[in-house]
Parts: C-alpha cells; sequence; structure tokens
C-alpha cells in the first residue's frame, strides 16, 4: 500500500506552521469547515487563531449562560498545547482578552473563576458573550497534585498540556 504524506501549511500573523502527516486527512464537519457554517463561528475561531497562533477546531454548540440563564446557541473554538507552545493559563486568557478587547468587548468580571490549574472570563458585546477558559494539567506520565499549579510540579514543557476554549453566544 503506497503512503502519502500531507503537509498543511498554515499563516498567522508572521508565525509559519508546517505539520505533515502521513494520514489521509479527516474530513471536517460543516462547523468544522474553514469556509462553511455560520459567521459567528468563522469568527470565534479567526480571533481564537489570531490571538494565540495556533489551528483552532470550531464547533456549534448550545450553550447555558451561567449567569443570565438564557439558552442559546454558540460556537466553540478549541486549542491545544503544551507548556512549549505556552508560558500558563493566565498567559493565553490575557492574549484572547486582548484580542477581544480590540474589537470593542469589554470584560465582565462576573464571569471570571481561577483555580490552581485554569482560569476564564467574561468578554461582552452588545446582547453577545464570549467565555475565554485555559486549563493545564500533566501528562498521563506525570502526575501531579490536583490542587497544585502544574508550573509547581516539576514537569517540563512538554509534558504541560493545555486545553483553550474560546466560545460566543449568537
Amino acid at each position: 500500500m503506497k503512503s502519502t504524506i500531507l503537509c498543511f501549511i498554515l499563516i498567522a500573523s508572521t508565525m509559519l506552521l508546517i505539520s505533515c502527516s502521513n494520514r489521509a486527512p479527516a474530513v471536517p464537519t460543516l462547523a468544522e469547515s474553514d469556509t462553511e457554517g455560520p459567521a459567528i463561528c468563522q469568527e470565534t475561531r479567526l480571533i481564537a487563531e489570531g490571538a494565540l497562533g495556533r489551528r483552532a477546531t470550531v464547533a456549534e454548540v448550545p450553550f447555558q449562560d451561567p449567569i443570565a440563564g438564557r439558552s442559546v446557541n454558540a460556537c466553540q473554538a478549541t486549542m491545544t498545547g503544551t507548556g512549549a507552545d505556552f508560558r500558563s493559563p493566565d498567559e493565553i486568557v490575557q492574549k484572547l482578552r486582548t484580542a477581544l478587547a480590540s474589537r470593542g468587548w469589554r470584560e465582565d468580571t462576573g464571569y471570571t473563576a481561577d483555580g490552581p490549574t485554569s482560569t476564564g472570563t467574561g468578554m461582552v458585546s452588545g446582547g453577545r458573550l464570549c467565555l475565554l477558559t485555559a486549563g493545564g494539567k500533566p501528562s498521563d506520565d506525570h502526575p501531579c497534585p490536583a490542587d497544585r499549579p502544574i508550573l509547581e510540579c516539576d514537569v517540563a514543557p512538554e509534558q504541560q498540556l493545555y486545553t483553550i476554549t474560546l466560545t460566543c453566544t449568537q
């Protein structure tokens, strides 16, 4: 069987990212496509990718506002990385906060939450809400107590696993 190597090139700001794989590419769903789906999903993806310089997957998700209690549809951009990519959850959320603020969004600290391994906040613009979250954990091969920040656990940057979400209502 012949193996094909696929390479994808993403240029974000001044960063050039080349990713190669010898697997067949996954076919994106409508919500994950770069050119299809609601405009808010594409906007959410572009904000996340522009702020963090990494590729995001996007999905349309049901959303329950934890403060207002309303149920709406939202678009969620998700990214992952390691400590080699990001210094901390605080740094990640700050970059997303700055990207949204430059577009006229303002922070609503009622949505702010912090813990030893994660942080998050909310940004509002008109009737829309974006929740920004970033959390880290050590890789499975390096245990760390759940009540300690990952940076206090002698974990190599490559063993610090981060998940970042930007969830924006429509």
